[in-house]
């Protein structure tokens, strides 16, 4: 499988949790700079050999809110895409939005042009919830925006939601649950927050200005949202993806099965094996970039050797919850993971963080809950 992503880089005001690369700007002189920039990276690319000899499989275009770019302006570069690539016959193609910017008409617009799946940041669906989160949008223009989707039945609705953030209670978390499946969307990904360096949370943290959850409330608030969602039918293919049954995302699976992807835009990342590489993320480094004509013009580059590609398919792979097969990751890179990480991944197991279990190496729920701690372990 391989994936294009092109990154839209706008948003109206930076969240407080978010540490996403975005411009705060309504500019649409700015933005149509950036977005005639995208489309020139899209034809670069287009005549390098490798690139070009690729089948595409999934388009997805995140963000930023891509939600805030005219709905002419990206319907031209999904068909400069589809255009200048060739594709597979049946694409994925996901667009992320945020409920204050969607519209039908937007909609309308890249359906025509061959939308299949929407993701839409709603984060929360209580009005507490949102002020704490500092979305800009509404609880009703939440809902209005799920209902809207809804009405595309060609359409996937795969909703963003952000539990544990300061202050939740077991009741908040029953209140947006509650809300969001009476519209029974195909896929929901649940992030727990993180406090992450260089955003707003981040800072009021370290003054002391910002109380974090107690580990027990912690503890409660996802017991019950794994629980709810599994009784709803929601199968957790991966540590924050849950989705009903052949609705997953294909275009994540993709990374995490350590695929080929391009991606295009402002500090967009690619994987062009062996080679990764990320663009530059300011607004006048890309440009001048772009405009030098010249692929690739990545910022940072890293070649990975076969144990290094080795290590981070392993790692990869138990984001999701199958884990991986012994004998299938040692036919594709020559290491076995058993013998590779010797004690690690025994003491792993005796820890109850991992499981071995017919062949197959997988989180346990308790190492889905301490993965990060196992990650480290295994890099």
């Amino acid at each position: 499988m391989v994936g294009l992503y092109i990154h839209i880089p706008f948003c109206k005001k930076k969240c407080p949790y978010c540490d996403f690369l975005s411009y705060v700007t309504t500019d649409s002189k700015k933005i149509k700079t950036i977005l005639a920039a995208v489309e020139r990276e899209l034809g670069l690319w287009a005549k390098d050999p490798y690139v070009s000899s690729l089948i595409f499989s999934t388009l997805y275009i995140g963000g930023g809110t891509p939600s805030l770019v005219d709905k002419e302006d990206l319907k031209n570069i999904v068909k400069k895409a589809f255009q200048l690539f060739n594709w597979d016959q049946k694409v994925e193609f996901t667009i992320e939005a945020n409920p204050e910017s969607l519209t039908k008409d937007w909609l309308d617009a890249l359906v025509d042009v061959g939308l299949t799946r929407i993701s839409i940041g709603i984060q929360d669906l209580t009005e507490k919830g949102l002020k704490r989160l500092g979305r800009i949008h509404s609880l009703k223009q939440g809902l209005s925006a799920i209902e809207m989707a809804k009405g595309f039945r060609q359409l996937d609705i795969s909703v963003d939601i952000i539990y544990n953030w300061p202050g939740q209670g077991i009741e908040d978390i029953k209140t947006t649950l509650s809300s969001l499946l009476f519209f029974k969307p195909h896929h929901i990904s649940a992030y727990e927050l993180n406090i992450e360096p260089k955003t707003t949370f981040y800072a009021l943290y370290k003054k002391g200005k910002l109380k974090l959850q107690d580990e027990e409330r912690s503890e409660n608030i996802y017991k019950f949202l794994i629980k709810e969602l599994k009784k709803h039918n929601y199968h957790r293919y991966e540590i924050s993806n849950f989705s009903l049954k052949g609705h997953e995302c294909k275009h994540n699976i993709n990374y995490w099965e350590n695929g080929i992807y391009l991606g295009i835009g402002p500090g967009a990342v690619s994987f062009l094996p062996p080679i990764r590489g990320k663009n530059p993320s300011g607004f006048k480094s890309y440009l001048q970039a772009i405009n030098s004509a010249k692929i690739p013009f990545w910022i940072e580059t890293e070649k990975l050797d076969k144990k290094a590609r080795f290590r981070e398919s392993v790692i990869l792979a138990l984001r999701m919850t199958k884990g991986f097969n012994i004998n299938e990751m040692e036919q594709k890179w020559g290491f076995n993971a058993l013998k590779y990480y010797n004690s690690t991944i025994s003491r792993l197991i005796s820890q109850k963080l991992l499981i071995l279990e017919n062949n197959r190496i997988f989180l346990s729920d308790k190492g889905i809950r301490l993965s990060n701690f196992v990650f480290r372990e295994l890099v």
